[in-house]
């Protein structure tokens, strides 16, 4: 091509056509005057005009757009590399992490916090009885077990107050279905004990239209508070 800015669509078939191998994207400016990386095959030869870098040749993205995989360097020593193994098999057969993994609003995960800390709580307390049998200044690891105890607090108070403000809800589905469970349970308790079923269906037609009246509800979310 003599002048690089006219492309005409011969010039873009010959540029697609001599693309390198691997070249996943070529950056292009279509008709609207938006610049994007486009598949080779995406490009609309006849209003597309592809850009060049310095050396006039297409400007390219290689392999799959996104983030590109981290590389994992190759430990400098054996040594180094047996420490690499064993941390990347701690981090494998962790519970608290597979846990999580599984689900992370799952109550497993909550215990496994709690264990986790409470064992650094433990090794902690350790090292400042260590510290201080050899005659070390305790101060640091005094105020990193203290920071743990009290994240560990923290966490449980926060538990406890999410529990509370859940409490029951007794406008959820969950509920209903548990509700409706235990006056099945209840209905068949009755016919089981001989009650007869004009009985029971007046028993239940009298039920059902006194907790369906505002006022029961009411009552009942006043109870579940303690009042």
């Amino acid at each position: 091509m003599k002048n690089a800015s006219v492309q005409t669509k011969q010039d873009r078939e010959e540029m697609i056509k001599n693309l390198p191998e691997g070249v996943r994207r070529v950056y292009v400016t279509d008709i609207t005057g938006r610049r994007v990386y486009k598949r080779p095959e995406e490009i609309d030869l006849e209003s597309d005009y592809i850009e060049l870098n310095t050396s006039g040749a297409p400007i390219v993205m290689m392999g799959a757009p996104g983030k590109q995989p981290k590389v994992r360097l190759p430990p400098v020593t054996p040594q180094i590399g047996a420490v690499q193994q064993a941390r990347d098999q701690h981090i494998a057969s962790d519970r608290l992490l597979h846990t999580t993994r599984k689900g992370a609003e799952a109550d497993e995960v909550y215990e496994g916090i709690m264990k986790a800390m409470a064992e650094e709580a433990a090794a902690l307390e350790f090292e400042r009885e260590e510290t201080s049998r050899n005659g070390g200044d305790t101060t640091s690891v005094s105020a990193k077990r203290a920071k743990v105890l009290k994240s560990m607090a923290d966490a449980w108070i926060n538990k406890k107050r999410s529990t509370r403000a859940e409490g029951i809800n007794i406008d959820s589905e969950e509920f209903s279905v548990i509700f409706s469970h235990i006056l099945e349970t209840m209905k068949d308790a009755m016919v089981d004990a001989g009650t007869r079923r004009e009985h029971i269906e007046t028993i239940f037609s009298k039920f059902s239209a006194a907790i369906s009246q505002p006022s029961w509800k009411m009552e009942a979310k006043r109870k579940m508070k303690g009042n």
